[in-house]
């Protein structure tokens, strides 16, 4: 069975399965990424060195990891856009 989709297009089963498959990687991805992130903070939290120090600067380190963040999404922001106006351009 068939049905339309955006665009008018005839969207098959087989369509709908693909983007379920890659919704599924996209949230698994996602949540891994999320998890190991946490597990490798906590490791820097729980660290301590020989002299007996552990790490104090949680809030630089936690602002540090959302400019990096921000930097990312903007870069891959620019990046979809170009993509975008070259598929534009090419049909």
């Amino acid at each position: 069975m068939s049905h339309v989709g955006k665009g008018g297009h005839i969207v098959g089963k087989r369509d709908g399965m693909r983007s379920e498959i890659n919704l599924l990687i996209s949230v698994g991805g996602i949540y891994g990424c999320y998890l190991l992130s946490g597990l490798l903070q906590e490791g820097i939290y729980v660290y301590r060195a020989e002299d007996g120090g552990k790490f104090v600067y949680t809030f630089f380190l936690l602002w540090i990891q959302c400019a990096v963040n921000v930097c990312l999404a903007f870069i891959f922001f620019k990046i979809g856009e170009c993509v975008s106006m070259q598929q534009a351009l090419h049909s």
